[in-house]
């Protein structure tokens, strides 16, 4: 599955159903933003085996309020 896809299953480690990144993915969409998983060959601040996955939240600055 792509990052942000919903994904369904129990884990006795988290307790949880696997939808944490599904909903940040959509709330970060319909702010126009995204959410992409951190890969080595291009981030300093990548996944890596062991430690666990490091994602991007992009969100759009808000448009100046008007003077």
């Amino acid at each position: 599955p792509a990052v942000g896809d919903e994904v369904w299953g129990l884990t006795a480690v988290t307790d949880g159903v696997g939808l944490g990144l599904t909903f940040v993915s959509r709330v970060a969409t319909r702010h126009g933003g995204s959410l992409s998983l951190c890969l080595p060959e291009t981030d300093p601040l990548s996944s890596r085996p062991g430690p666990g996955a490091t994602f991007r939240l992009t969100l759009p600055l808000p448009a100046p309020a008007p003077a």
